[in-house]
């Protein structure tokens, strides 16, 4: 969580918002999605990300290996099973 003294530094670093009223959803809480930014960045929670990217990129590769196994048999053997029936 950002301190007072944090957010009073950080504050005036960003645009100032539109104070004309707008249609459609409100606004986000702009000192709340910094806060979960940074928890993300600096938490476990990044950890746990990265291990799942790792993990969906490997069962990619191990899928498109298979992919490229099945055609490599198909090319090399359907022939010969059409030829016998």
């Amino acid at each position: 969580m950002l301190t007072s003294e944090q957010w009073s530094r950080i504050e005036p670093l960003l645009p100032k918002e539109d104070q004309t009223p707008r249609k459609g959803r409100p606004s986000s809480d702009t000192r709340k999605v910094l806060e979960d930014i940074l928890c993300i960045e600096n938490g476990p929670a990044l950890e746990m990300f990265l291990d799942y990217v790792k993990a969906v990129a490997l069962i990619e590769d191990i899928y498109t290996c298979k992919q490229v196994l099945w055609l490599k048999i198909r090319r090399k053997f359907l022939p010969t099973l059409m030829r016998k029936q």
